[in-house]
């Protein structure tokens, strides 16, 4: 894996009960790499070229949340990826998607942003959000 594209920032004290911490990842080349589990929720978010997971036979839309999953998978992408992902504790994502986590036990759900239904979706399980903070980089 390419190590060059690839930013860590620690959550604020206040999210760190809930949120381990986020990464960035940017990169033009060609990706092809095998991950492992780390056993904790993510939330990904896309800016551009969304990753391929054929273990799942699937690509990631611009919205994926990550279950915890107990298997290793390959990522591939063809250049252009840029992403942000939120790694939250292993059993707090419950709090802000109201819902029982185990349901996301090796599960990976993708939702586009494109797609009106995201949003009406969102305003049902995730806070109203404010203002935020640029991510650093």
């Amino acid at each position: 894996m390419i190590q060059e594209g690839f930013k860590f920032y620690k959550s604020c004290k206040e999210l760190q009960p809930y949120v381990r911490y986020y990464w960035v990842f940017k990169s033009n080349q060609p990706l092809n790499t095998l991950t492992f589990p780390i056993g904790c929720p993510q939330i990904i978010f896309h800016k551009q070229t969304p990753l391929y997971i054929p273990e799942l036979k699937t690509a990631q839309s611009e919205f994926t949340i990550s279950g915890q999953v107990n298997y290793p998978s390959h990522l591939y992408a063809n250049g252009n990826v840029e992403m942000i992902v939120v790694v939250f504790q292993p059993y707090t994502l419950k709090a802000f998607l109201n819902l029982p986590i185990s349901l996301l036990h090796n599960q990976k759900i993708t939702y586009p942003f494109q797609n009106p239904g995201f949003f009406s979706w969102a305003g049902r399980f995730l806070p109203p959000v404010v203002s935020f903070s640029a991510v650093p980089g």
